[in-house]
């Protein structure tokens, strides 16, 4: 009996044992559990926090003039496939951010493209198609400026440009972030894309004595006393409406005699100057110039020749405004110049004057060179352009009148 007493002892101690185990695995079990839970739980957290602190970093900002290329006027844009217009974009985050899709909200009552009145939806799209925008144009990186969205339409969408703000754009990103902005752009002001190149002037003769650079010698005229330019050097002719007829434009440098003559102290002048400036369109839109002025100025000193010391000093001012343009082989007083063309700017200066009176018989214009400004404007304050360029100097030569 005691041995039999003992087996079961040691039976039911073994029994206790496998039990207690199962309970401390089975606890183990689901702490481990648990615990794997937990890391999971905060891991998605974590995710999601780096998700919505992306999505806060987002940064995208509309750049002037918002939309550009296909045909955009004061009534409507239209962007054909497969050209198609770009929507000007900076990414100003230090993040990458994909767009995926674009809303377009016109405020114009007769909106009447099918599925489209007053607010437009633009979805991705791997191939041009009309009413969307290129998938592959969706990206932008980190930081990346004025970046080109491309977007179709082969409709013309209303979007009045006459008054800025009358419509709005909105981009949504793919992490939920939306960046709106008005259409169009609200112009910043009076704002240069224009890149110098060179200038030269021309006169005319406006009465007996007065002079013209087409006897220049390198106009291939006679020449003669006053006219100082080499035959070597090349003229060049351009073909105004009347009353100015052909002018010969060359190098911006003139004889004191015919200066003398087209700004002369006292009384009226018999020689007329023009001014020949070349610009380039150097942003990503056309420009229209209908107006603008030239001010070329130079201070003149009289040193005293005892002293050696500066006795009088003189300013002299001469300008005039902008008569036309040269575009595209053509004569134009408004062209609208496509980006990265060049254009010719034609002013006449038909006005002088000296701060302080000049003592007569003590003007010696002979070395003396000006500098200055051309501007020019579209003249029009829906859709306003205003811009200026420094000009090459203008040099008076020569003693004897050359």
């Amino acid at each position: 009996m005691r041995m039999l007493w003992t087996r079961r002892r040691g039976v039911s101690t073994m029994i206790g044992g496998i039990i207690i185990l199962t309970l401390f695995l089975s606890a183990l079990s689901v702490m481990v559990f648990i615990s794997q839970q937990y890391d999971n739980y905060q891991s998605t957290v974590e995710n999601m926090n780096r998700r919505d602190v992306d999505a806060v970093s987002e940064n995208l900002v509309g750049v002037y003039p918002g939309i550009v290329g296909g045909v955009n006027t004061t009534t409507g844009l239209m962007c054909p496939v497969p050209t198609g217009c770009s929507l000007l974009v900076s990414n100003e985050a230090g993040i990458g951010t994909e767009i995926t899709r674009i809303y377009i909200n016109s405020t114009y009552p007769n909106q009447t493209i099918a599925g489209c009145a007053y607010l437009c939806v633009f979805d991705e799209a791997s191939v041009p198609t009309s009413f969307h925008f290129l998938q592959s144009s969706a990206f932008l990186n980190p930081a990346e400026s004025s970046h080109q969205v491309t977007l179709y339409t082969n409709s013309t969408l209303a979007l009045p440009i006459g008054v800025p703000g009358l419509n709005s754009i909105t981009l949504v990103t793919t992490r939920g972030r939306m960046f709106s902005f008005q259409y169009p752009f609200p112009s910043a002001g009076a704002v240069s894309y224009l890149t110098t190149a060179i200038m030269k002037i021309a006169y005319t003769k406006m009465a007996t004595g007065g002079y013209d650079s087409s006897k220049e010698q390198a106009a291939g005229g006679s020449g003669g006393p006053g006219y100082c330019h080499p035959n070597t050097e090349s003229a060049i002719k351009i073909i105004a409406p009347s009353p100015y007829g052909t002018l010969y434009f060359v190098n911006p440098w003139i004889g004191s005699t015919i200066f003398n003559n087209a700004f002369p102290l006292s009384g009226g002048n018999t020689t007329m100057v023009y001014v020949y400036v070349n610009v380039t369109n150097s942003q990503n839109q056309p420009i229209v110039i209908v107006g603008g002025n030239i001010w070329l100025q130079v201070t003149y000193g009289v040193f005293s020749s005892t002293t050696h010391m500066l006795q009088s000093a003189y300013v002299l001012d001469i300008g005039g405004p902008l008569i036309g343009t040269y575009y595209n082989n053509g004569w134009s007083t408004s062209p609208s110049v496509s980006p990265s063309s060049t254009v010719t700017l034609i002013y006449k200066i038909n006005s002088w004057s000296w701060l302080n009176a000049i003592p007569s018989g003590s003007w010696n214009p002979v070395g003396l060179t000006f500098s200055g400004v051309a501007s020019m404007t579209s003249e029009t304050t829906n859709g306003y352009f205003g811009g200026s360029t420094g000009v090459d100097g203008l040099y008076v030569s020569g003693a004897s009148g050359c």
